[in-house]
């Protein structure tokens, strides 16, 4: 059985790894393509409304796709209640915020923006009606239709979303791809999972279920929701749009490595864990070597970030774009702490360690607000960037912490956690030099980064982690 699981599992990393590679490409590419026809504050308006829909989405979170991955017996009854709570959650998210929006267009101090806002905090409602089969499927470890169902969705939203920024020049092009592209992908569900049963109103005992077992999920979606997009709406009220801009690019650069790793290999390693850990002797040691590959692939691109960030920049983007360079540098500290966070999490889910995770965000939840804050007050935007990345290295020591009591891993004492302490501590001077000694900078960005990187890939080499090693193990190339 546990042998089977993990073929089962590795057989839906290798189905997600083609699409996703599309999907991530096409993200990547996106962004310096829209960044022609759009200005850093369309791009910073286009942040300040995600800011507004997470807000919603985090106070209305209780975790139903969890649910429904963790339940052990699924009734067409209680299907039919979770999507009809869906849809109720839906329509409730955005018939709340249509309210707010002129009050929130107030506080960010983006008249120009109510309009935007206004389109863009339907998409909620349209998401709703996306079939609860999606989310069986994960729980089925069923994952080459959910693969090519993102790949699709992120090809057509491409598309649609340059077609529209050459004729907009605007930021709503941003937003009419996206209310375009959900509705489609509600139909495209329909045709790639089906629809198990029809939407109901939600059962009592149903509802009930759904608040006790999304309590903790309340709070961490809540503290995800701070620690995400607070430091978006501090930059944008405090800097303003184009500053926001800036800001925007560089973590979504940085995020589209965080999203490869999570979605990659997180995403099937959730059910892997849940059905595996508990029952498999082995399943300890193959999830440490698991681990360490990711987090030591998670140094090795993030130092490339940091060195390749000028030319990358200066090759994709135009010159409106040169002061989001040292934004991108300085953020690869919270991206391979954001990164590492991510693997850890499946392990709490699996153990219905729920708690634990919602300490550690109110841990993010506390420190974030003050210290964003201070450090964007007295550091500007590079101040922000270091001070996400600090918050998450204090929380992440906790949960670190956490998982070795729980589970005894030792990559939590390896080579690879010593790696990304050196990387930490490399950040952090690199912060330092470019408040007082930024005359000094390039020795970090063209010596004592590719001296990390090299470091990194010797370490893989005498562990035999070859191209081929990791072709073989997690593509099966061969």
């Amino acid at each position: 059985m546990g042998e089977d699981l993990k073929k089962k599992s590795l057989s839906s990393v290798k189905l997600l790894a083609l699409p996703l590679g599309a999907t991530y490409l096409i993200k990547f590419i996106q962004t310096p393509v829209l960044a022609i026809f759009l200005s850093p504050a369309d791009f910073g308006i286009w942040g300040l409304a995600n800011v507004l829909i997470k807000a919603m989405e985090s106070l209305t979170e209780v975790g139903i796709q969890k649910l429904l991955i963790q339940r052990d017996t699924m009734k067409k009854s209680f299907i039919r209640s979770i999507w009809g709570f869906m849809i109720l959650r839906g329509l409730f998210i955005t018939g709340i915020a249509l309210t707010i929006v002129p009050y929130y267009a107030s506080f960010v101090d983006s008249p120009e923006g109510q309009f935007i806002f206004t389109l863009a905090i339907i998409v909620p409602a349209i998401q709703s009606f996306t079939t609860p089969a999606l989310y069986l499927a994960e729980r089925d470890i069923e994952f080459k239709n959910i693969a090519i169902f993102d790949a699709l969705g992120q090809i057509l939203f491409f598309i649609i979303v340059v077609a529209l920024a050459y004729v907009y020049q605007s930021v709503l092009a941003m937003v009419m791809a996206l209310l375009i592209v959900e509705g489609v992908k509600v139909f495209m569900s329909y045709g790639f999972f089906g629809i198990p049963a029809k939407p109901r109103l939600p059962e009592w005992r149903y509802v009930k279920e759904i608040f006790h077992h999304g309590k903790h999920f309340f709070l961490i979606s809540l503290g995800s929701f701070v620690t995400i997009q607070i430091d978006d709406l501090t930059v944008g009220k405090l800097l303003g749009s184009d500053v926001l801009g800036y800001y925007l690019i560089g973590y979504t650069l940085i995020n589209v490595v965080i999203t490869i790793i999570r979605k990659l290999f997180g995403r099937v390693l959730f059910p892997y864990y849940t059905k595996l850990v508990a029952g498999d002797d082995k399943a300890h040691s193959k999830i440490n070597r698991i681990l360490e590959d990711q987090i030591l692939l998670l140094c090795i691109l993030f130092a490339l970030i940091f060195s390749l960030a000028p030319p990358l920049i200066n090759i994709l983007f135009d010159d409106r774009w040169v002061d989001a360079i040292p934004i991108i540098q300085i953020l690869t500290f919270t991206g391979i702490l954001r990164g590492i966070g991510n693997i850890i999490v499946p392990l709490f889910l699996a153990e219905k360690k729920q708690n634990i995770l919602a300490v550690g965000r109110i841990i993010e939840v506390v420190l974030f607000i003050p210290i964003i804050y201070l450090f964007t007050v007295q550091f500007g935007v590079i101040g922000t960037a270091y001070g996400v990345g600090l918050i998450f290295l204090i929380a992440l020591i906790y949960r670190t912490v956490m998982a070795y009591r729980l589970f005894s891993l030792e990559v939590f004492k390896s080579a690879a956690i010593g790696y990304v302490g050196t990387f930490c501590a490399f950040v952090s001077i690199a912060f330092l030099t470019l408040l007082y000694w930024k005359e000094y900078f390039y020795l970090l960005e063209y010596m004592v980064s590719p001296l990390f990187l090299v470091a990194v890939l010797i370490h893989f080499y005498r562990k035999g982690k070859t191209i081929s090693y990791f072709l073989k193990e997690y593509i099966h190339y061969g």
